[in-house]
């Protein structure tokens, strides 16, 4: 007689399943759900039914590349990652015009067909640059770019008193010229360094009209903060004396002073100067009265060349005070005598070597102090 059966009377498919049909002894013998047969003899009939396959289709821009997705059985999870290329970075997962992640990785349950594309955007970096001291300059050039602009940093001129050092990430120097270009491919922070500047303040010795150290040597040269003093000093060696300086910026070379002690020179900017020596000596005058005076020479150090004839003249026995005489002129007045401090004669050391009060001798080699010497008693 006929019999109708269905696959609905055996099971149902579950969620993620199919029917694959009505099967007798491995024989597929209706591929319908509904299977209408006359029973003449006994029958064996299996419902048939396997788990759904999905397609998920990973799809990318030229500017990166995927992995994942495949043939996914239905309610399994599916994986599609996106890997951007250098310079970029990833925007989201797109179904149609639909972002469904912004996630590289994007995980999920399969449950039907999907075609997902990744896209990608330029990466954009934030580039920092800053002073390392604002008194000394600023910068300009921070801000945000996309990978591959060109990136132009610019440090200030110096201000006065200050020197520019470079441009520095960390502590890497990357450059030391004030405008620095580079193609961004990374965050970056960078610092312009300024410090106090500092001048070299050099010499040049010169003797005897060659540059040679010979004849002396130069002392208080070095590097000098900005605006600080120094004392630059020039001490002859034995058998010479200091002929004078002269600054190299200006030429011909002029003697500015034959003083050997520059003190407090404040430094602006980088020096460089000139001392000059010749065979000679040093001559110092002193004397031990301080009103005595002295022509033909000046009291204290100054150098001589060799061979030179000095005459030098200090002033006569001068007046000390006066005492009366116990006399009286005409008019009844008492009469005075002034008294005078005798001069005694130049000394060198304890030797006198000339009794007049005018000297004269030749320079030679050897360093000489000769003083003026005056007797303590007033002699009337």
């Amino acid at each position: 007689f006929p019999v109708t059966i269905s696959q609905r009377g055996k099971r149902p498919p579950n969620t993620g399943y199919q029917f694959d049909g009505w099967w007798e002894n491995n024989i597929l013998v209706s591929s319908t759900t509904t299977y209408s047969i006359t029973i003449i003899q006994n029958r064996n009939l299996v419902a048939r039914y396997s788990a759904i396959m999905l397609n998920i289709t990973a799809n990318t821009e030229p500017q990166g590349t995927v992995t994942g997705g495949g043939t996914v059985q239905h309610g399994q999870t599916a994986t599609v990652t996106a890997i951007p290329n250098t310079g970029y970075s990833f925007e989201g997962w797109y179904e149609g015009t639909t972002r469904v992640s912004q996630s590289a990785v994007y995980s999920f349950t399969a449950t039907a067909n999907r075609n997902l594309t990744a896209k990608y955007v330029l990466t954009t970096y934030t580039i920092s640059a800053s002073s390392s001291l604002t008194a000394g300059g600023t910068v300009t050039g921070s801000g945000t770019y996309l990978h591959g602009q060109t990136v132009t940093l610019t440090a200030s001129t110096p201000a006065t008193g200050y020197q520019f050092d470079g441009w520095y990430e960390g502590t890497t120097r990357t450059t030391t010229d004030r405008v620095y270009s580079f193609v961004a491919s990374s965050n970056k922070t960078l610092v312009a360094q300024y410090s106090v500047a500092k001048h070299l303040i050099s010499a040049v010795i010169v003797t005897n009209g060659m540059q040679s150290t010979a004849g002396g040597t130069v002392s208080g040269t070095g590097l000098i903060v900005h605006g600080q003093t120094t004392t630059v000093t020039a001490t002859p060696k034995s058998g010479y004396y200091f002929k004078g300086w002269s600054d190299a910026s200006s030429q011909p070379y002029i003697f500015a002073t034959s003083n050997p002690v520059i003190k407090n020179s404040t430094i602006t900017h980088p020096r460089e100067f000139w001392a000059y020596f010749d065979s000679g000596a040093t001559i110092t005058f002193t004397r031990n009265n301080t009103t005595a005076t002295i022509t033909g020479g000046s009291w204290g150090a100054r150098g001589y060349a060799q061979g030179t004839s000095i005459t030098v003249t200090t002033n006569q026995s001068h007046s000390c005070g006066r005492q009366p005489t116990g006399y009286y002129d005409t008019w009844g007045d008492p009469i005075y005598v002034w008294g005078s401090i005798p001069f005694l004669g130049w000394y060198e050391g304890t030797t006198r070597v000339s009794a007049t009060q005018t000297y004269t001798f030749t320079v030679g080699t050897t360093n000489r102090t000769l003083e003026a010497r005056w007797g303590t008693q007033c002699q009337y």
